[in-house]
């Protein structure tokens, strides 16, 4: 069968930096054809060149046999070839249809209610659901990468990307995905689907291509490979995950939630009662689906949202009415779920980025009112290299990195801080599996030294085999709380429904 799609020697370079050189790819009709390798390979770069958003230095893409010239996204959607972004491509200030319509109508008069009403239909035929009259910025992370999936499902199209699609998906959300990509085949519409899951290319993906260092290295049926050849291609070598193993003496309450109550402009009570305890030497682990009200929890421990209700302590302090500002002066940390929002400022550069907890510290400053930037460069350089940052140097743009590579770059800020008392919300969410690695060997290293951590994720591999207590959200409650080893994967999955406690 002749290829539907092709790229062929495609090459961009950013100042000194090759992003892409000389990549070869072919998509086939109806197939679903996955894109592999770390972080900065540049997986998500030759596809935002295939959607028009970049150009290339040189190279062709051939579509239906025909070169075509894609200089901007409408031309690629025009010509069917749709992409779900890893980063949202959202307004936040507009609601979800108002953002649907935004990208995908041709005409210029607007049905508001008519597009409401497909999106209904399309949420609860895929198990995306979201109110299509919500303002976005009040959506939760999850619910705004649903958004997107819809977005793209919203306007037809023969080549559909997906960047790293599942990043905030259920189990079950992922399942229903997976079944509408085997219904857009059987149909005729090819699938390229990137992710660092490697169980999930195993299961959806007919054919996998790895790329590294900005070449791609090879490529096979998935029939005749598997996980561990996968990650050995990906990152050089053999993947070995770091799991919890702690017999230190857990003997001080770091931090202590008590009876906390939340609520916001769309939601009340979106946290409900919630108690907790974390100890020294202790990762405490949140499991539940996106959306329990676990965003609202991380905003109200550092002040960024009121508490209605309840007690915040600290080492035996109370903090529940501190600022923001005030907690941030603690040895707190935290590793946002939402980086680009809370967690970096994409326009400055990777030293500045590093620098946000330096510059009132007499160790980086020259005079009262003056930043020595010249440690700042120094201490940046340590952290890219100690954290395996993949940037030119601290001095280019930060929006330059991948997404990847940025997570990175917020996990060795927070990380280097020694903070007693550790937020890690998401902390592995979109990074490759070399990178995943990296951070969760972090997170047990500053564990064993005494840190207590809160780790929230979705993924409940990661919380198994990092926590040495976890709690299940749902509906703003802690519903159950137990322990690895003592944990029913199945009755988990029950507490995760709001059923079984």
């Amino acid at each position: 069968m002749d290829p539907i799609l092709q790229l062929k020697n495609i090459t961009i370079k950013f100042n000194t930096l090759t992003a892409n050189d000389n990549v070869c790819l072919d998509i086939k009709k109806g197939e679903t054809h996955a894109i592999l390798g770390e972080n900065g390979a540049g997986k998500s770069t030759l596809m935002n060149i295939l959607y028009g958003v970049l150009k290339p230095d040189s190279g062709q893409i051939i579509l239906d046999g025909q070169q075509v010239n894609i200089r901007q996204p409408r031309d690629a959607r025009a010509l069917g070839v749709g992409m779900v972004h890893q980063h949202f491509m959202l307004v936040p200030a507009l609601t979800v249809v108002e953002n649907i319509i935004l990208c995908t109508c041709r005409t210029p008069l607007i049905n508001t209610r008519k597009a409401s009403q497909r999106i209904k239909n399309l949420s609860a035929k895929f198990g995306l659901e979201v109110n299509p009259a919500a303002v976005v910025k009040d959506l939760s992370v999850g619910q705004q990468q649903r958004v997107e999936i819809l977005k793209a499902l919203y306007d037809s199209c023969k080549i559909l990307v997906l960047d790293e699609p599942t990043a905030v998906l259920t189990p079950q959300e992922t399942k229903e995905l997976f079944k509408i990509i085997h219904q857009l085949n059987e149909a005729g519409t090819s699938v390229v689907f990137i992710s660092h899951k490697l169980n999930e290319i195993m299961e959806i993906a007919d054919r996998v291509t790895v790329l590294r260092g900005g070449k791609s290295v090879w490529s096979s049926r998935k029939a005749d490979t598997n996980e561990k050849e996968l990650a050995r291609h990906m990152v050089g070598r053999d993947i070995v995950f770091a799991h919890s193993e702690n017999n230190a003496c857990r003997d001080k309450k770091i931090i202590e939630v008590r009876n906390l109550c939340v609520s916001t402009a769309y939601k009340k009570n979106v946290v409900n009662d919630l108690s907790f305890s974390v100890f020294n030497n202790e990762i405490y682990g949140i499991a539940g689906v996106d959306g329990n009200g676990q965003s609202e929890m991380v905003k109200a421990l550092l002040s960024i949202i009121p508490k209605d209700s309840g007690q915040v302590i600290f080492c035996g302090q109370d903090i529940t009415h501190a600022s923001t500002n005030e907690i941030f002066r603690k040895t707190i940390g935290h590793i946002p779920e939402d980086r680009l929002n809370m967690g970096v400022i994409s326009q400055f550069f990777v030293f500045e980025n590093t620098s946000f907890y330096n510059y009132k510290t007499d160790e980086f400053s020259s005079t009262r009112n003056s930043i020595n930037w010249k440690k700042e460069h120094l201490y940046s350089g340590e952290l890219i290299k100690k954290y395996n940052v993949k940037a030119p140097s601290e001095d280019v743009a930060l929006a330059t990195l991948s997404g990847g590579n940025q997570q990175k770059l917020v996990v060795a800020r927070e990380l280097d801080k020694r903070p007693r008392f550790l937020i890690a919300a998401h902390p592995t969410r979109g990074v490759d599996i070399g990178a995943s690695e990296l951070i969760r060997k972090h997170l047990i290293c500053h564990r064993d030294q005494g840190c207590a951590v809160i780790l929230i994720s979705t993924e409940l591999e990661e919380i198994m085999s990092l926590s040495d207590r976890f709690g299940v959200m749902y509906e703003g409650r802690m519903i159950a709380e137990t322990t690895p080893k003592e944990a029913n994967i199945e009755q988990i999955g029950l507490w995760m429904a709001g059923r079984g406690a």
